[in-house]
């Protein structure tokens, strides 16, 4: 159910609801975490979850686009302040690797992410979800930047959606496949952030030099 749809009061037990169930399924993964344990902690009812939810797999799946939703409202705050200082490309891809490896590295953003992948063998939609509120935004905000860029410094970049595609994965697609898969994952320092940031930041220059040298 839509949360415009819903009364003022509704309206507070889904976000409620939603958090606390956030809080379990990261804690229990999907499987263990049943509704009885969710209304037990927001004092609610089972027939108010179903009213709202329908079901727990409406109930995760509408976890997870809050999350996304959450995480790309912090991502269009990232590249638009960043914008705003009119940096050097170097500099701005630099900034931005940074704060996206932030994001993307707190505890809870890695167990989400492990969340998502392992139900999403079993719920297709779920990957979909995160690959058009995560990926797809962020591919979006740098060819935008990359675009504005190109035209600002006449610069030829033949392709903008793939070039993009090369920087974020450069940035964050090693590190983010890392934390996903090894169990004992330990994030990266503040400091190994940066040279992670420089280093492919680096990378993707040469390349941009590169193409531009053979085109």
């Amino acid at each position: 159910m839509k949360l415009e749809k819903l009364s003022k009061k509704n309206q507070e037990k889904y976000s409620k609801t939603l958090e606390i169930a956030y809080q379990f399924f990261l804690k229990y993964g999907y499987e263990k975490t049943n509704l009885q344990m969710i209304v037990k902690e927001t004092k609610g009812s089972l027939a108010t979850i179903y009213k709202i939810f329908g079901n727990k797999r409406n109930l995760f799946q509408e976890v997870i686009e809050q999350k996304n939703q959450d995480f790309f409202c912090s991502l269009e705050k990232i590249f638009t302040h960043a914008q705003s200082l009119e940096l050097s490309l170097e500099d701005f891809i630099i900034l931005i690797g940074k704060k996206l490896l932030n994001e993307i590295f707190t505890p809870d953003a890695i167990a989400l992410n492990r969340l998502i992948f392992v139900e999403g063998y079993n719920n297709s939609e779920l990957l979909d979800t995160f690959k058009v509120s995560c990926i797809d935004k962020t591919l979006f905000y740098f060819s935008k930047y990359l675009e504005t860029y190109a035209k600002k410094e006449k610069v030829d970049i033949d392709d903008i959606q793939e070039t993009s595609r090369i920087c974020v994965d450069l940035l964050i697609s090693h590190h983010l496949l890392d934390s996903l898969l090894d169990s004992n994952y330990i994030p990266p320092s503040e400091e190994e952030i940066d040279k992670i940031a420089k280093k492919a930041t680096k990378i993707f220059l040469l390349y941009l030099n590169h193409n531009k040298e053979i085109q």
